[in-house]
């Protein structure tokens, strides 16, 4: 069967014009613009040459044009090949999905492949499973000697635990710094003076040479300076002591 060379005029020029310039289809508009030139006349390798198309193409848009016009020579793709996996086996992978909260890529790669007979490649795994509104989470490590009922075990020892220590202990916590005999106002200029000449002893005793200020003319000790700490006491004996006026001061051993 030869090729047809004639164009048949469904429409007149001027509506021909018209549907190229609304065109928004570049598929239908390059086809439109090669029906134009066979419009006026060229012929059918002449417009191939100026379109930049195949012979071939060109033939197949002509028959096209020829059979139904301008609804005929819109593209119909045919959507590519159709998927290995339908929509209710997708349903069903999800639903196995859900019996594990933590899931490896390869590991659901491998459960398509036992459950369904089709091999993915990892790639494509991960896209079904953003089709499944999943996502990469950083995998934190697990003890496998936890029970399954953790949370219920940790919840009821936290209820048994007050009624076996109501009375017999007070449980408490401290961090590491020492507790606070008395409150900042006690610091007073006496204490910090106290503090300049332990500083005063100690620099002397780390350089080995006497310093002379004014402060103090005592020759220096060789001996760590000796901080006096309050002994233990009661809450109660604890209050009286803090009522009474009395200054902290860093004292140095003669």
């Amino acid at each position: 069967m030869k090729p047809q060379t004639r164009v048949v005029k469904h429409v007149p020029l001027k509506v021909l014009l018209g549907l190229i310039r609304k065109e928004r289809d570049q598929h239908v508009f390059h086809r439109l613009l090669f029906i134009h030139q066979l419009y006026e006349g060229a012929g059918v390798e002449k417009a191939c040459g100026r379109m930049c198309i195949s012979r071939q193409t060109g033939y197949t848009w002509l028959e096209q044009w020829n059979e139904q016009g301008y609804d005929r020579i819109k593209p119909r793709f045919g959507g590519g090949r159709p998927p290995k996996m339908g929509e209710g086996q997708k349903g069903t992978l999800k639903d196995k999905l859900k019996s594990k909260s933590n899931w490896l890529t390869s590991e659901v790669r491998a459960l398509i492949q036992n459950d369904f007979g089709i091999t993915y490649s990892t790639v494509h795994v991960s896209r079904i499973l953003r089709s499944f509104k999943m996502h990469y989470a950083k995998p934190y490590p697990h003890d496998y000697r936890r029970p399954k009922d953790a949370r219920e075990q940790l919840a009821a020892a936290i209820r048994e635990v007050p009624a076996k220590i109501t009375g017999k202990c007070v449980v408490g916590f401290l961090d590491e710094a020492a507790p606070q005999t008395t409150d900042n106002t006690s610091i007073c200029a006496e204490h910090k003076w106290c503090l300049k000449i332990a500083r005063q002893f100690r620099r002397s005793s780390d350089s080995g040479r006497s310093t002379n200020q004014g402060l103090s003319r005592t020759p220096p000790s060789t001996e760590p300076i000796r901080l006096g700490f309050i002994p233990s006491m009661d809450v109660k004996s604890l209050s009286l002591w803090n009522a009474q006026p009395r200054s902290t001061c860093a004292s140095s051993s003669v």
